[in-house]
């Protein structure tokens, strides 16, 4: 069982990011974790208990994700992920000096390359889970986000269930969440969800939220790839390249002067939420090793 502290931190647009600082050795690298959409902090906890006598690991919640607030206006457009990210970084004095590592999945790994965009050399290594980096510019049409399919089915997500027990039993029962270990679904529902007066509980991370931060998926990160300094391994499950038209996971590392790629075997594009204990063992080997 993790020991967490956990810190609000201001961020822009009034959005408020919560930091969970889950501890490890003192003189170690500090290893943070973000989030893909719609998840949050605490669904790696489990790859984190293999990791924390290697690491200090950190944890994110991004805006309107998990335990944070999001901003004033609603606006879910991915440069306030990266700001998020840089003001838990300041608050917690985790650049300058510190030896930073960096774990992103999906959304988590394009706000981190925008952070690394934004301040060269703040990040020792990366390592991506999937990162979202689209290979056109798409998002803004007309003044409207770009209608990306994935947030109408958003949109389309129960939102209420008459318990934490109910929303679990409800996600263990079908895919994705059904095929992700079992601690991990029980993370995403203990921190992904909020209590009601009525005794239900709602999404933390609601679906309009969900939906928009889908629709905003676009940053044109990938054609500034080229100038990450810093060693970056992208990881892709074997099953999501199946799936996808072309390989833009391996057309992202070879634009890094220090990118690799590495397709994981079995996964899904929730592999950090699979086989946590040989996840952990794979980001510790990349890490130890870059």
């Amino acid at each position: 069982m993790l020991t967490t502290i956990s810190h609000r931190v201001d961020s822009t647009g009034g959005a408020v990011a919560v930091a969970h600082d889950w501890g490890g050795p003192t003189t170690a690298p500090v290893l943070l974790f973000a989030h893909a959409t719609g998840l949050h902090a605490h669904v790696y906890a489990p790859v984190v208990e293999h990791l924390i006598d290697r690491f200090r690991c950190i944890g994110i919640d991004m805006r309107a994700h998990g335990h944070a607030k999001g901003a004033d206006d609603g606006d879910m457009i991915w440069t306030g992920m990266r700001d998020d990210l840089l003001a838990v970084i300041d608050a917690l004095a985790l650049g300058g000096g510190v030896d930073l590592c960096v774990h992103g999945h999906s959304m988590g790994g394009s706000a981190l390359l925008q952070a690394e965009l934004a301040r060269p050399g703040l990040f020792r290594s990366m390592v991506l889970y999937e990162p979202i980096l689209y290979t056109e510019r798409r998002g803004m049409v007309a003044g409207q986000p770009w209608d990306n399919p994935m947030a109408a089915a958003a949109l389309r997500r129960r939102e209420v269930f008459e318990s934490r027990q109910a929303a679990f039993d409800n996600y263990a029962k079908k895919p994705p969440y059904g095929d992700v270990d079992r601690s991990a679904l029980e993370q995403y529902v203990e921190h992904g969800f909020v209590d009601l007066p009525d005794g239900t509980v709602r999404l933390a991370c609601r679906a309009e939220d969900e939906a928009s931060t889908f629709s905003n998926s676009s940053t044109g990160v990938f054609d500034r790839l080229g100038e990450i300094r810093c060693p970056v391994t992208i990881l892709a499950g074997e099953f999501t390249q199946r799936q996808v038209h072309y390989d833009p996971n391996q057309a992202a590392a070879a634009k890094m002067p220090k990118g690799r790629f590495i397709e994981s075997r079995d996964r899904t594009h929730f592999g950090p939420m699979e086989r946590a204990h040989e996840y952990a063992e794979t980001i510790a080997a990349i890490l130890t090793n870059s």
